[in-house]
């Protein structure tokens, strides 16, 4: 089925991570041939996607209330046909209907999904009841807290294996670290490796307590291996997955891969029931032999452009989803490999605050 909407379809990316400006040209090559024409906002007004796009505005700082309001106020000025949030995401969410009230589609999953996958803990424990293998894990947030969650998942874990921290609520790699208790070399100082003492962590939080500063919840659990296989997902407006795209991650190299199609039954188990829609991306390691989950982003991967090695256009297919509530009848071709490399964009005006 080709379509061809007399007007350009005008889709809208709030403040995301420079990696969504790879997203822009596949949505103008879209494989229906559909016009878009593309609006981009952000804080910084320096941002990669900013380049990208065809129209853009500078964010204003507002609280959640407010960042709705505004939102609503910009689909409107604009004709917004497509919202691909990434800022403020849950309370747009559940602000869904009063954008669909202006013919506003919101490319987002459902707010109680985006408050489970947000945070690691909670999205541990429903993996667990779905049997999902996952780590074993602690949660901390206090420094006598840390000192019991350190010594209680040690006595699960054998001499070797090594203990990684990451706050419960967090983006990517942001606050990872590896438990390193050895003895300092230079090398070790002059690695890249992200690596803090058990102690240094401890007297840190006991500081932060003491000045009466806020302090994150840290998820505590053994350091999985490779190689990641990372899933990206696309999924209905009623939550069934209709592609499953896996790669797997080995240093450097990526590759689009089905040797491992227990990664897709995890997948499956995870997300059956829980509101997960649009685009998605799952990751998972090894641990002790088996794949485990490491975790959920409800939102597109920072690789997502990749797929299109696979003949498969992702992200056009959730908006057609949203438009049209059907995705292409393309199914993704598998055994591409690639190396991600940087680039770079001549820098142009920046929007007028």
């Amino acid at each position: 089925m080709t379509l061809a909407p007399s007007t350009p379809v005008r889709i809208w990316f709030n403040r995301t991570f420079a990696t969504n400006f790879w997203l822009m040209p596949m949505l103008r090559a879209n494989p229906d041939g559909v016009e878009v024409k593309i609006y981009a906002t952000h804080s910084d007004p320096n941002s990669p996607v900013l380049q990208g796009a065809d129209l853009t505005e500078l964010e204003p700082k507002l609280d959640d209330r407010a960042y709705v309001e505004w939102a609503l106020d910009f689909c409107e000025r604009h004709g917004i046909e497509i919202f691909l949030p990434r800022h403020r995401i849950e309370v747009i969410a559940e602000a869904e209907e009063r954008f669909a009230a202006l013919g506003v589609k919101v490319l987002a999953s459902s707010a109680s999904a985006l408050r489970l996958f947000e945070d690691k803990n909670l999205t541990y424990a429903a993996a667990q009841r779905a049997g999902v293998a996952v780590p074993p894990w602690r949660v901390a947030s206090t420094a006598a807290g840390i000192e019991l969650a350190l010594e209680s998942l040690r006595s699960e874990l054998s001499p070797e294996d090594r203990v990684v921290i990451k706050p419960t609520v967090g983006v990517g790699a942001q606050g990872f670290r590896i438990i390193d208790d050895g003895r300092r070399s230079i090398d070790d100082l002059l690695s890249r490796n992200p690596t803090v003492s058990s102690a240094k962590l401890i007297e840190a939080y006991r500081g932060s307590e003491a000045a009466g500063e806020h302090l994150p919840e840290l998820m505590l659990l053994p350091f999985l291996e490779d190689p990641e296989l990372s899933v990206d997902c696309l999924s209905s407006t009623e939550g069934e997955l209709l592609k499953l795209i896996p790669r797997a991650k080995l240093s450097r190299s990526r590759v689009f891969t089905e040797a491992y199609p227990e990664a897709l039954e995890l997948v499956e188990r995870l997300y059956a029931g829980r509101g997960l829609r649009y685009i998605t991306n799952t990751q998972l390691r090894w641990w002790r032999g088996e794949l485990a989950l490491l975790e959920t982003n409800t939102r597109p991967a920072g690789g997502l452009y990749a797929t299109e090695l696979t003949g498969v256009n992702l992200i056009w297919d959730a908006v057609r989803l949203a438009l049209f509530g059907e995705a292409t009848e393309l199914q993704p071709q598998l055994g591409a490999s690639y190396v991600a490399l940087e680039s770079f964009r001549e820098l142009r005006t920046a929007p007028e605050r």
